[in-house]
């Protein structure tokens, strides 16, 4: 996601940094070596794989990372480091190409098969970037954010005008109506996007956040608090994510959020969710402090203590 501050649902990706370091590690997983040999290379470029393979459906915890690779997160940094200086650049300035055959093996992708892009699948794509553009420089460069967010709302509304409903392009048009503020539009388009079953964590996080605004609003429990139904308006889209695909920190802290404003009291085991968020996302404080508060709210002392 986006850092803070910038824009919750702008994007799924990671702050800048971050993926610089990301595509360092893809580089050093998949593009050659100039002093490896090659069954080293294809032995790297397989264990590299195989640990992308399993991070779709496991917590890319260093424990897993340990058992793909044989080494921990501090012996990898200390690889890419030397990776840095020397054979990613080696890479860049000769254009060294990824260690991918030219005639794959046609059992391991046979389920893929590839088709020229439509009108619509590109529209979203490009309305997808540039409305991520537009909310990462809202801050630094605010006249090229509004051209942006400006030329995303065109790309896009053409296309929905034009009777595109595929559920990963809904999910988009919805994250836009939200980035410019069009909440009211963007929580019925989100909805039939989640109904849909599309794979976009960060659509449900964005509709479980507008349902969970709307329950503030208005809230139906004495005391100003949530009953059930209000309670499990927002906590259901974020459940169904878990489902499909794996929720994002944001959608961990609105589990916290949802349960602090309830008008009843949680038990451990409804909370639990939020000891794997923690564990899927151990650096981010924000979680970490939504998720202390409500442990303390409800009397769980000893679990608040653990996620100061």
């Amino acid at each position: 996601m986006q850092p803070k501050g910038e824009g919750h649902f702008a994007s799924d990706w990671p702050s800048p940094e971050i993926m610089a370091e990301a595509a360092l590690f893809v580089r050093w997983g998949l593009y050659e070596h100039p002093h490896a040999s090659l069954d080293d290379q294809i032995a790297r470029r397989k264990v590299f794989m195989k640990f992308v393979e399993r991070s779709r459906t496991e917590a890319a915890t260093e424990s897993l990372f340990r058992e793909c690779f044989g080494f921990g997160y501090s012996e990898m940094q200390e690889r890419l480091s030397r990776y840095l200086v020397g054979p990613a650049l080696d890479a860049v300035d000769t254009l060294q190409t990824p260690i991918i055959s030219s005639d794959p093996d046609p059992q391991e992708f046979s389920h893929l098969s590839c088709t020229e892009a439509t009108p619509a699948q590109i529209a979203r794509m490009i309305g997808d970037w540039e409305r991520m553009e537009g909310d990462r420089r809202r801050t630094s460069d605010p006249s090229l954010s509004s051209l942006f967010l400006k030329r995303a709302g065109i790309t896009l509304h053409r296309s929905y005008d034009e009777g595109e409903r595929d559920p990963r392009f809904l999910a988009v048009l919805g994250l836009y109506d939200v980035d410019v503020g069009a909440k009211a539009e963007a929580v019925p388009i989100l909805d039939a996007a989640a109904k849909a079953g599309v794979r976009r964590p960060a659509a449900y996080s964005a509709l479980a956040e507008l349902r969970l605004e709307d329950a503030r609003s208005h809230p139906q429990a004495p005391g100003g608090r949530f009953d059930p139904d209000q309670l499990a308006s927002v906590l259901s889209p974020l459940f169904q994510t878990r489902k499909i695909s794996r929720l994002d920190a944001k959608g961990y802290e609105l589990v916290a959020e949802a349960w602090s404003e309830s008008a009843k009291k949680p038990s451990l085991r409804n909370l639990a969710v939020l000891k794997e968020g923690m564990t899927l996302y151990p650096f981010d404080s924000e979680l970490a402090a939504e998720s202390a508060k409500t442990y303390e709210q409800w009397g769980y002392n000893k679990e608040s203590a653990v996620s100061k």
